[in-house]
């Protein structure tokens, strides 16, 4: 009894020390794994933050896809049961953290630097294109246009910092790319029409090269006069659609020096050109005027008056306009005010070489405050090319016969009055012509 009391004391006093012990044990490796933990959260926490600060910079779960594999594996390893192998576990697993951490630090200059490479590779692509637009002939507008976003791009990439700026300029250079592209195919399409029009031309003039080149010298000054009284207009803030007509006129100008070409094909090229673009020019100019406009081509001599954008003038006449040394004035006018009858008075007195006895006449329209105005003429006998050259009238503007009648009743107060050189001159030579404002307050021309 005595001998197996002692044993229990001494068994018991055994477990209690073992278990003693494993408290002990239990303790500190409690303590070393909160610790071990701990360490692992702060940089996981670390982590997190700088994988949602890539996310909001523009990174994909793609672009980060080694390091959130990774992450994923560490979320996956399972916590050891024993206690005693926790803080070797959280060990190992935060030092997987503080070298993700790094990786992602890596991976996203890897990331940023192909993103630039790409963005500059497909930048390269879309100047490529912007240079075959041009050889094609594509409209230097629509060109420079392009260059324009090419440039806009190019220099956001040399101040992008972000991975939204390279992929911004990347995205836009793709679509740089399709639209330039596009306007390819639609010149290459404008080409084929050309080609097919001098073919026809050639044919039609039996391959003259001076027939082609009379055909198209007189397509180019008509474009020129019509791009002339477009751009008085579209000054004057009443015409629409100006845009059309620039392109046209452009294109126009750009066969022009082609004309004296000695090879037919190249001539008939150059003269095709010219007439179709003279009639791009000349629809754009109908339909982009007001409801009314009355035009006026001092070379000519010839008064055409337009309504409701139709093709066709509703009147079209030989008219006299001023003598040189008196001349009609240029630019875009209007019909100020209208009156029948009237007597013109001389604001010249007699003995001056500009002088006229007081005239009567049925129907004026003024169209300027200086006294120029569309009227009957019954004295004249001759209108037309060269009428104005000797005796020519003072400023205004003769219409024959019954013309008066119908312009009179035809055309309102505000009608558009666009008086041109009309000598087939350039646009802007002809625009540069304007002589509204030189002429401004000058005493009552008259007849």
């Amino acid at each position: 009894m005595t001998m197996s009391a002692h044993r229990r004391r001494l068994i018991a006093l055994c477990v209690a020390a073992l278990l003693g012990l494993v408290a002990v044990l239990i303790a500190e490796s409690d303590a070393a794994t909160v610790e071990a933990s701990n360490s692992f959260q702060a940089n996981r926490q670390h982590l997190d933050r700088e994988l949602a600060t890539a996310q909001a910079q523009g990174f994909s779960q793609d672009d980060l896809r080694p390091v959130l594999d990774r992450l994923a594996g560490v979320d996956r390893a399972p916590q050891p049961v024993w206690v005693g192998d926790r803080p070797a576990y959280y060990h190992a697993q935060g030092l997987v953290i503080v070298q993700l951490r790094a990786q992602l630090g890596q991976q996203q200059q890897a990331v940023l630097g192909g993103s630039k490479d790409q963005a500059l590779k497909d930048l390269g692509s879309t100047k490529a294109q912007i240079d075959q637009d041009s050889s094609l002939g594509l409209d230097a507008g629509d060109v420079a246009a392009l260059q324009a976003r090419y440039d806009d791009l190019n220099k956001a990439i040399g101040d992008g910092h972000t991975l939204l700026d390279f992929r911004s300029a990347d995205g836009g250079a793709r679509t740089l790319t399709e639209d330039a592209t596009k306007a390819a195919a639609v010149q290459q399409a404008e080409n084929a029409v050309l080609l097919k029009a001098a073919a026809d031309l050639k044919a039609q003039k039996s391959g003259s090269v001076p027939a082609l080149a009379k055909a198209g010298s007189d397509a180019l000054a008509t474009g020129r006069n019509e791009a002339t009284y477009a751009g008085f207009l579209n000054q004057a803030g009443t015409f629409n659609g100006y845009d059309s007509v620039a392109r046209a006129y452009r294109a126009l100008e750009r066969y022009a020096g082609q004309l004296s070409a000695s090879d037919a094909d190249a001539a008939a090229l150059a003269a095709g050109a010219e007439l179709r673009y003279a009639a791009q020019i000349h629809d754009a100019l109908v339909k982009g005027m007001p409801g009314k406009a009355i035009l006026v081509s001092l070379n000519e001599q010839e008064l055409r008056a337009y309504e409701n954008g139709k093709a066709q003038p509703v009147l079209a006449t030989v008219v006299t306009t001023g003598r040189p040394a008196l001349p009609t004035d240029v630019g875009p006018m209007k019909v100020l005010w209208k009156v029948t009858p009237w007597k013109m008075v001389s604001p010249w007195p007699q003995g001056s070489p500009f002088y006229y006895p007081p005239t009567d006449v049925r129907k004026v329209l003024w169209f300027t405050a200086s006294g120029e105005g569309l009227h009957d003429a019954s004295w004249r006998s001759w209108f037309g090319p060269g009428s104005n050259s000797g005796d020519g009238t003072h400023g205004c503007i003769n219409l024959p016969g019954s013309t008066v009648d119908f312009v009179y009743d035809w055309a309102p107060v505000g009608t558009p009055v666009i008086v041109i050189p009309g000598n087939g001159q350039p646009q802007a030579q002809q625009l540069a012509a304007d002589t509204i404002d030189t002429n401004a307050g000058q005493a009552v021309k008259g007849a």
